[in-house]
């Protein structure tokens, strides 16, 4: 497990909208990691944060850096659903989850934004 920041971007509910941010870090060589859309938000996760924060800013784009979890757990039935109880038994939130690509087979990979990191940390150490 390890801490990471994702951009929390707001983009247009429309068509084409994920197409142009994608384009705009594609174009700078910056690799999106993991991603999620809700509504008009896009949770990225990206190989260069603080240059796609830069990047987004010049085009005018609005959204926050948020700190997120983004854990690697072996690809085995159940094992979301353990790190899920353990943190619903200590009261810790999920605010939303992705999956990411993992370059180790065998292993699952995912993104959890929750309120209380170091909490969530120390649970599942």
């Amino acid at each position: 497990m390890a801490a990471a920041r994702e951009l929390q971007v707001q983009i247009a509910n429309e068509p084409g909208a994920l197409g142009t941010i994608s384009e705009i870090l594609g174009h700078a060589g910056i690799n999106i990691e993991g991603f999620g859309v809700w509504v008009a938000t896009a949770h990225l996760l990206v190989s260069d944060v603080d240059r796609a924060a830069e990047i987004l800013r010049s085009e005018g784009f609005q959204f926050e850096v948020c700190e997120v979890l983004q854990l690697e757990v072996p690809d085995e039935p159940g094992n979301l659903a353990e790190i899920a109880r353990a943190l619903g038994n200590a009261g810790v939130n999920i605010d939303h989850s992705y999956t990411i690509r993992s370059d180790t087979p065998g292993v699952a990979a995912f993104v959890l934004a929750v309120a209380n990191m170091n909490q969530a940390e120390q649970l599942l150490d």
